[in-house]
């Protein structure tokens, strides 16, 4: 049988890299994609964002990290090719070595009302992402974000797994269930466009992707769209997380959640500074000092 609501966004939808609006058009979806010595997959990532089917205008704000490759080239032809479309944010020294977050810097040039993110290293694989997420949350104003799935893949795009959530994750939350237990990859998230401080907490833990759902519960809950097809998320030697041994990676998480707790803390959110101490802080910190008792004590 055919899918009527398929066959109509088919008709109504045209690809970004075709779309011409008049100048000075505001955005429906900043699209931020972050981009750090990805020479040999930015041209995927950028044409899977040019590539999605809407009726909306989209801006992509691609940030350059000081790439020692060819990266920041590829992004300026980008830029050359569609100037309406890209805004390169090109940076001379490497900010991640300074401590320094990516969001909040490409937040300062958000100008649509909803907002997505890819790594340069990733690939959306469904060419209505944006316009799927955004008709939910166009009908839903309950809710702050929409997210997927994904799958792993490697360094030539082969698939490692078929899933990347856990079943028990593929769900709805409450906007207090936002705020402490909500896993979900950033590639996969399109969020409101929502007034957000991001605190002195956020700056000092080292995986933001983790607090990101929890500045957005103040204005609604996060909706799983199964119908969306899935975030690529590639794994390979040169990925700033893929290249972290596991027990790097239990004291990234544990760092994280220390800081998500001390904020709610401070913000005077103590039921929720207790779930997350209880819980998400509580599994990570049993992960890590069980690295560290191998590492003392041996298998």
């Amino acid at each position: 049988m055919v899918n009527q609501h398929s066959v109509a966004m088919r008709i109504i939808t045209v690809p970004v890299r075709e779309q011409s609006w008049p100048v000075g058009t505001t955005p429906v979806v900043s699209v931020m994609c972050f981009a750090y010595n990805h020479q040999q997959y930015i041209t995927q990532c950028l044409d899977a964002i040019l590539e999605q089917l809407t009726d909306f205008p989209v801006e992509i704000l691609v940030h350059d990290d000081a790439s020692n490759d060819g990266t920041a080239a590829i992004i300026l032809e980008y830029a050359r090719k569609f100037p309406s479309v890209f805004k390169p944010v090109l940076q001379t020294e490497n900010q991640h070595s300074l401590h320094r977050k990516i969001r909040p810097i490409l937040q300062t040039h958000v100008r649509g009302n909803f907002v997505a993110s890819c790594d340069g290293d990733d690939m959306w694989l469904d060419p209505y992402k944006l316009s799927k997420q955004v008709g939910f949350l166009r009908k839903h104003p309950e809710y702050v974000l929409s997210y997927h799935d994904a799958v792993k893949i490697d360094e030539a795009g082969r698939e490692l797994t078929a899933t990347y959530l856990p079943h028990t994750f593929q769900r709805d939350y409450s906007r207090d269930e936002l705020m402490v237990l909500s896993w979900m990859l950033h590639g996969t998230i399109v969020y409101r466009n929502v007034d957000i401080t991001f605190p002195p907490e956020y700056d000092l833990a080292p995986n933001g992707d983790n607090f990101l759902p929890i500045l957005l519960a103040a204005h609604g809950g996060a909706k799983f769209q199964s119908e969306v097809g899935p975030l690529a998320y590639r794994q390979h030697a040169g990925g700033i997380w893929s290249q972290k041994i596991p027990a790097e990676r239990a004291r990234m998480h544990l760092q994280s959640y220390l800081q998500i707790a001390s904020y709610l803390v401070r913000i005077g959110d103590a039921e929720a500074a207790k779930k997350v101490i209880m819980g998400r802080l509580s599994d990570h910190a049993w992960t890590y000092f069980g690295f560290l008792d191998t590492a003392l004590h041996g298998q």
